[in-house]
C-alpha cells in the first residue's frame, strides 16, 4: 500500500512538477517570439495548480485532525476519500474498537474482583478503586477519589508507607493492616508495583481483603483448644492424684478410701457431662436438621421447669417467681431441648446469685415472638465480657467463678438451640446488680417468615 501510495505521488506531483519545469526552461531558452510571456503563463499556471493542490491537502490534514479530535467521543475515524487513508482508517477503527472491548472486558473484571483494588500512580495518587474496595473501606460510591493522595482517601499510615516503600524498591510487600477508623477491622494487604512497557515503576496495586473474622475465629479455636485441655487435665490430674494415694496404701485407711472414691466418681461425672456436653454441641453446630417440634402448650412448659427448680431455690434461700403478663399461644418447639435452655438459664442464675436474692422467671408476648427472661440479682457480668458470653468455654473472670463448677459451654449450648428455633438470645448485666439472660422464639406462622 506504502509503495502504490509513493507510485500516485510521484503521477500526481512530481512528474508534472518536472514536466512544467522542463517546458518552462525549453520556452525560456528558445527563440520564439513572446517566448517570455509563454513561460510567465506556464509559471502562472503552475503556482495557479500547486496553490490549489496545496489547499487541498490542508483541508484533507484539517479532516484529519477534526477527526482526531473527535475520536474521544465518537470512538471511531470517518473516511478521508482517499483510498489508502481510509484504507489506515478502516485498520484504525478495527483497532479502536479491539481496544474498547478489551477496555470493557477489563473493567467488568476490575469491579467483578471480589477482593479490594486500589490503583495508584507514582506520586501515590489514586487512580481507581475497586466498588469492592470502597465498600470494605466504608466509603461512600459516589465519592470521588481519583486524584487524591492515598494518605488522604484512606487515613492509614501503614498502609501508605507500605505503597511508597513498594515504589521506591519494586518490592511486593504484604502485611496485616488494621485500620482503626473502621472499629480496628483487619486487611491481609498485598502491596505490588506497577510497571510500564520499558520495565520503569509507574504506580502500584494494592490488594486487600477483610480477615477480621477469620482472626476472630483463629483466637476462638485457640481459646477452644486451651480451655478443653484445662478442663480435661484437672480433673484426671485429680484422679491420678488420689488413685496413686490409694496404690501406695491409703486403700487400707477406710475413712481416706471412701472420700477419695467419691471425689473420683464427682470427677468422672464431671468429665462424662463435659463429653456429653461436647458431643451435643458438636451435633447442634453440624446438623440444623436435629429438632423434633410439635406444638406445644409454653406456659404449662415453662411452669413445670420452674417448679422443678423450686426445691432448690429454697434450699439456697433463694426466691423464685414465674410472671407470665398475658395469654400464651402454643408453640411449635421441641420440648425436651427449650426444657433444657430454661433449665440451664435458672440453673446459672440460682448458681450466681446469694442467699436472700431473687430469680424471675418472666414470659412476654411480643406479637410475633414469645419472650422469655431469666432475671437475677447475683454477683452481675463485667460489660466487657457482655459480647462474647455466649461462647464455648468463656467466663469473665470476675463475674464467671471457677469454684462454682461452670465449664462454660451451657450457654452456647442455649445460644445453638434457640438460634435453631429460628430465635435470638441476648443478656444485660452489671455487675453487683444481677443480669437479666432472654431469648425469643418466633409464634407459629411467623418462622418461616423469620
Amino acid at each position: 500500500m506504502r509503495r502504490l501510495a509513493l507510485e500516485r505521488l510521484a503521477l500526481n506531483f512530481i512528474l508534472p512538477a518536472l514536466v512544467l519545469y522542463l517546458a518552462f526552461y525549453l520556452i525560456v531558452l528558445s527563440s520564439i517570439p513572446y517566448k517570455y510571456l509563454f513561460g510567465a503563463f506556464i509559471l502562472g499556471f503552475t503556482l495557479i495548480s500547486y496553490y490549489t493542490l496545496f489547499r487541498r491537502i490542508k483541508l484533507l490534514l484539517d479532516r484529519i485532525l477534526m477527526n482526531i479530535k473527535e475520536l474521544p467521543s465518537s470512538g471511531s475515524v470517518s473516511p478521508i476519500g482517499i483510498p489508502e487513508l481510509d484504507d489506515s482508517i478502516r485498520e484504525i477503527n478495527e483497532y479502536i474498537n479491539r481496544f474498547k472491548e478489551e477496555n470493557k472486558l477489563y473493567t467488568r473484571l476490575f469491579q467483578s474482583i471480589q477482593e479490594g483494588v486500589i490503583v495508584v500512580n507514582k506520586n501515590r495518587e489514586v487512580l481507581r478503586i475497586n466498588p469492592t474496595g470502597l465498600k470494605l473501606l466504608n466509603i461512600e460510591n459516589d465519592k470521588n477519589l481519583e486524584g487524591r493522595p492515598l494518605i488522604e482517601a484512606i487515613w492509614n499510615y501503614t498502609l501508605d508507607e507500605m505503597t511508597e516503600r513498594s515504589i521506591a524498591t519494586g518490592d511486593v510487600l504484604s502485611k496485616e493492616v488494621t485500620f482503626d477508623y473502621l472499629d480496628s477491622r483487619i486487611m491481609d494487604t498485598l502491596v505490588s508495583p506497577m510497571f510500564n512497557e520499558k520495565g520503569e515503576i509507574r504506580g502500584a496495586i494494592i490488594v486487600f481483603t477483610d480477615v477480621t473474622e477469620k482472626k476472630r475465629l483463629e483466637k476462638v479455636r485457640q481459646d477452644f483448644i486451651s480451655n478443653i485441655s484445662h478442663e480435661l487435665k484437672t480433673p484426671l490430674t485429680s484422679i491420678k492424684a488420689m488413685v496413686e494415694v490409694l496404690l501406695e496404701g491409703g486403700a487400707e485407711d477406710a475413712k481416706l478410701r471412701r472420700d477419695f472414691l467419691e471425689n473420683i466418681n464427682q470427677e468422672v461425672d464431671r468429665l462424662s457431662k463435659l463429653v456429653s456436653d461436647l458431643l451435643l454441641l458438636s451435633r447442634l453446630e453440624s446438623d440444623r436438621e436435629f429438632l423434633n417440634p410439635v406444638l406445644t402448650d409454653f406456659v404449662a412448659l415453662v411452669t413445670r421447669t420452674v417448679s422443678r427448680f423450686q426445691p432448690r431455690a429454697m434450699k439456697e434461700g433463694i426466691t423464685l417467681t414465674l410472671d407470665i403478663e398475658e395469654e400464651i399461644p402454643p408453640l411449635k418447639v421441641d420440648v425436651n431441648y427449650i426444657d433444657q435452655v430454661i433449665s440451664n438459664l435458672i440453673d446459672n442464675a440460682i448458681k450466681y446469685t446469694p442467699s436472700g436474692g431473687k430469680v424471675e422467671v418472666k414470659v412476654e408476648d411480643n406479637e410475633k415472638t414469645v419472650k422469655v427472661s431469666v432475671k437475677d440479682t447475683g454477683i452481675g457480668i463485667a460489660k466487657e465480657d457482655l459480647p462474647r458470653i455466649f461462647e464455648r468455654f468463656y467466663r469473665g473472670e470476675k463475674s464467671r467463678n471457677l469454684s462454682l463448677g461452670g465449664i462454660g459451654l451451657g450457654l452456647s449450648i442455649v445460644k445453638h438451640i434457640v438460634e435453631a428455633h429460628g430465635g435470638k438470645v441476648g443478656v444485660e448485666s452489671e455487675i453487683g446488680k444481677g443480669s437479666t439472660f432472654y431469648f425469643t422464639l418466633p409464634k407459629e406462622g411467623q418462622r418461616k417468615a423469620s
